[in-house]
């Protein structure tokens, strides 16, 4: 079975996220048309006796058990939807950076840990091993919103403009550090402290911007805990105070500034939501920026090139979606001899020998037959323009 892609691109060194589904299900709520019988059409897949769909039974149970356990064990540091501050089973635990369920024959654990290996050598869990299924490459999310962000890119989370240029300048002044130090210790390793800024997942403030604002409800609000209310239950502490119906505001999509962001409409003027990120982790678990940068990234490239050709995103999209690919490269950072390194070339050779194979179409998650080809193209304005950068690694 071929490597599903995209995935990791041998000629650059980056892993790659999946890019968002090119249709999302109707909203029978915002379409005339839809026909709401539909959504009981039979998605049951039908069982042959060549045993062609045993594979797929087993496959889905697979899943279903894996996504238990990575959710209870989500559940013990995290406790709440990182979105919503909502608690209870109705959970998914979000993979930032994609895992290889698929991989050249024979070899989906060897390319896993290849990847893992790789990730942890670039600093992705700081001085720590990073794990594909490990906690520092999870996020807790409620259903409906683990959708919204990885299979139709819906929305992202995004630090301020002011911060990602933060954060490029301090990658690029450590890479350029290393880089130097490599020449006469090849295997000499990024220098990058994780407990400061910019580098401190706990001190990062992540907006929730809506790129498709059509995937909700007109005026039916998200029910969301206010961040400051949320609380968590340490370890050998008392059980929280339970939430009030003042913990909880009603949030809608709304633009602010010419920004259309997840806000809080219970309140005059509407504020948007602004969230930080909060758990009982232990230092070797904590959520990977690099990896939620990823992410970032990807929605926003997707974003940019859903745009018709005879249009162009607002400038100021623009101008975060390069500041955003101009992290990615000084993440992706190689000095001179670390292609050199055994695990790497096989890495790259695996996924070589399989870049040419059809992709692995990625499941709709969905239980809607009926999907929109025109995915919405909200007017975004992040900010003004930056002024140039340096060139990136």
């Amino acid at each position: 079975m071929p490597v599903q892609a995209p995935f990791f691109d041998p000629t650059t060194g980056q892993m790659i996220i999946d890019p968002p589904l090119l249709s999302r299900p109707t909203n029978p709520l915002n379409d005339e048309a839809y026909d709401p019988a539909q959504t009981e059409a039979g998605s049951m897949p039908s069982t042959s006796e060549s045993g062609s769909s045993r594979d797929t039974a087993a496959r889905e149970i697979h899943d279903l058990k894996k996504n238990q356990y990575l959710i209870r064990k989500l559940f013990r540091t995290d406790q709440r939807c990182f979105l919503s501050g909502s608690t209870g089973f109705r959970v998914k635990a979000t993979h930032l950076v994609s895992t290889p369920e698929t991989a050249p024959p024979g070899t989906p654990k060897k390319v896993k840990k290849l990847v893992e290996k790789y990730l942890t050598r670039l600093g992705f869990n700081g001085k720590y091993p990073f794990k594909l299924d490990g906690r520092s490459n999870l996020l807790l999310l409620a259903v409906e919103f683990h959708h919204g962000l990885d299979a139709y890119g819906d929305i992202a989370f995004l630090p301020s403009l002011d911060f990602l240029r933060e954060l490029f300048m301090a990658l690029h002044a450590a890479n350029g550090e290393w880089l130097l130090r490599a020449i006469e210790t090849p295997d000499a390793k990024r220098n990058l402290d994780m407990n400061k800024a910019p580098f401190n997942i706990d001190g990062i403030v992540w907006n929730v911007v809506v790129l498709h604002p059509s995937a909700f409800p007109s005026s039916q609000g998200l029910r969301i805990m206010r961040p400051h209310a949320r609380t968590l239950k340490h370890i050998g502490g008392p059980p929280p105070a339970p939430s009030t119906s003042e913990d909880w505001h009603t949030y809608q999509v709304h633009s602010i500034d010419g920004v259309n962001f997840v806000a809080d409409t219970d309140v005059e003027p509407p504020s948007r939501l602004e969230l930080k990120f909060e758990s009982i982790r232990a230092p070797e678990d904590q959520l990977s920026l690099f990896a939620m940068i990823l992410v970032a990234v990807a929605k926003i490239r997707d974003f940019v090139e859903s745009f018709p050709t005879d249009t162009a995103p607002p400038r100021s999209i623009i101008a975060t979606h390069k500041i955003l690919e101009l992290i990615v490269a000084e993440i992706f950072c190689q000095p001179d001899g670390f292609a050199d390194d055994e695990d790497y070339k096989m890495l790259v050779s695996k996924f070589s020998e399989a870049e040419n194979a059809e992709p692995t179409p990625k499941p709709i998650p969905e239980p809607f037959p009926e999907d929109r080809e025109n995915r919405g193209t909200s007017d975004i304005a992040l900010s003004p323009a930056p002024a140039p950068e340096p060139e990136a690694c």
